[in-house]
């Protein structure tokens, strides 16, 4: 696009009429009333044309009349580029500011700014746009900053909540992945660490034992999954509890279930229920359950026994696999994590179950 180019445009925008009316809109005109047709006038072309001039400017693009696909390109390099909400600090460690443009006057609910850091912050801290009120900026959990979190010369990406602008990137945060396979012990949150992803599978329920000469025991169900992102706070002690694995059930016996899982009291999973015995014929223990999770799970029913073949031990959803049934003879244990043990199968013996798979935790951050 190109501004007017014809032999009677001037080089200097003229001033707008002293008295150009009220604003309204354009009408075609109504001679039955006697409404006359609204001619644009010289001031409104020139509005319009400077105005989209304006967006290719902003985008650094050059007007060309050969080009009717500038303005498209203009809008789409702008939204890519996000240029409105990056800006160099010009605070103070600890007390941030910035001349965002266009300027605002006071900051709105999902403002998001990215802010290049001059200062590394010593503690609690604030921000200010174009003057606006400074506003306290906090980390996702809510708490305020403490020290070292902006660090000179990143990139911050702060997003205002309607009170406080929340800090998305935070400054040599640590990584890792914690993996807990037995028993019950205290976790604490590292340094640096504020979210951290959990998953939980409970403890795979035991296979029942038969004494019958025709028929096979059940399977232990699968344990529960749940998974769920939580707030922390570094230094914090969290409980974290492993489900055990479900006992095998003896020859006279059912199996029993698997343990429960849980992160402190935000998440947890129950293990599968065992798999029961008959003298006619044995059923699959249920599965595990998944509870306060953001994704909750119910693990796989255990098979039942069909004639000599005990039925197959339950699967934990994204864990381990539930065992064969004992087909004439002993089943194989569950597979870890929170797979349900194997009913044993007949062959005129008595014989045990076995043993479901303990359940897990895992933590990432």
């Amino acid at each position: 696009m190109q501004r007017v180019t014809r032999a009677a445009a001037v080089a200097i925008m003229p001033a707008p009429p002293a008295s150009p009316g009220a604003p309204g809109y354009f009408t075609g005109g109504d001679p039955t009333t006697g409404q006359a047709a609204t001619p644009p006038g010289y001031e409104w072309y020139n509005t319009v044309q400077e105005e989209l001039i304006a967006i290719l400017a902003a985008a650094g693009i050059a007007p060309d009349r050969a080009n009717n696909a500038q303005l498209l390109a203009a809008i789409k390099w702008l939204v890519q580029g996000q240029t409105g909400n990056f800006a160099a600090d010009t605070g103070t460690a600890n007390s941030y500011a910035a001349n965002l443009s266009p300027a605002i006057t006071a900051p709105f609910a999902g403002l998001t700014v990215r802010l290049k850091i001059s200062n590394t912050n010593t503690g609690a801290s604030t921000f200010s746009a174009n003057g606006a009120a400074a506003a306290a900026i906090k980390l996702p959990n809510g708490a305020d900053l403490s020290g070292g979190e902006l660090v000179a010369g990143m990139v911050a990406q702060l997003v205002y909540s309607g009170t406080y602008y929340q800090l998305l990137t935070v400054a040599n945060a640590p990584t890792g992945v914690v993996v807990f396979a037995s028993g019950t012990t205290t976790w604490t949150v590292p340094a640096g660490v504020y979210r951290v992803k959990v998953r939980v599978w409970g403890g795979g329920g035991g296979g029942a034992g038969s004494n019958s000469a025709a028929y096979g025991s059940g399977g232990g169900g699968g344990g529960g999954y749940a998974e769920k992102r939580v707030a922390v706070t570094p230094g914090q002690a969290i409980t974290v509890t492993v489900g055990g694995q479900g006992p095998a059930g003896n020859y006279v016996s059912s199996g029993g279930a698997g343990g429960t899982s849980s992160f402190g009291a935000y998440v947890s999973a129950t293990g599968g229920a065992g798999g029961t015995w008959s003298s006619v014929a044995g059923t699959g223990g249920a599965g595990g359950s998944g509870s306060a999770g953001d994704l909750n799970i119910t693990g796989q029913t255990g098979g039942p026994g069909i004639g000599g073949t005990g039925g197959a031990g339950g699967s934990a959803p994204g864990g381990g696999s539930g065992a064969f049934g004992g087909n004439g003879g002993a089943a194989g244990n569950g597979i870890w994590p929170g797979g349900g043990g194997g009913g044993y199968g007949t062959q005129g013996s008595n014989g045990p179950g076995t043993w479901g798979a303990a359940g897990a935790v895992e933590v990432s951050y």
